[in-house]
C-alpha cells in the first residue's frame, strides 16, 4: 500500500498527512490535480452521455448495461482464476 501512495504522492495525485493527535494515523486526500482531473472526466462522460447514449432506446441501454455487467463479470472471474 506504501509503494502505490508513493507512486500517487509522486504524480501529485495524492497528499498524506499524519495526525497530530495520533501519530500512527495517516490521512489521505485527493490532490487539487486530481480531483480537477475527475471533474474534467465527469464533463466527458455526461458529453458522450448526452450525444450518444441520449440516442438509445431503452430497450437498447438495458442490452448495453447487460452486456457490461456481462463482461464486468468475466473480467472478475479472470483475475481470481489468476489469484
Amino acid at each position: 500500500m506504501s509503494q502505490l501512495l508513493n507512486t500517487l504522492e509522486k504524480k501529485e495525485w495524492v497528499r498524506r498527512s499524519i495526525n497530530p493527535q495520533n501519530r500512527r494515523e495517516l490521512h489521505v486526500e485527493l490532490s487539487e490535480k486530481a480531483k480537477t482531473y475527475l471533474e474534467n472526466m465527469r464533463k466527458i462522460e455526461l458529453a458522450i452521455i448526452e450525444k450518444y447514449y441520449s440516442k438509445l432506446s431503452l430497450e437498447e441501454i438495458n442490452t448495453l448495461t447487460s452486456i457490461y455487467t456481462k463482461l464486468d463479470q468475466l473480467i472478475v472471474d479472470q483475475n481470481e482464476g489468476e489469484g
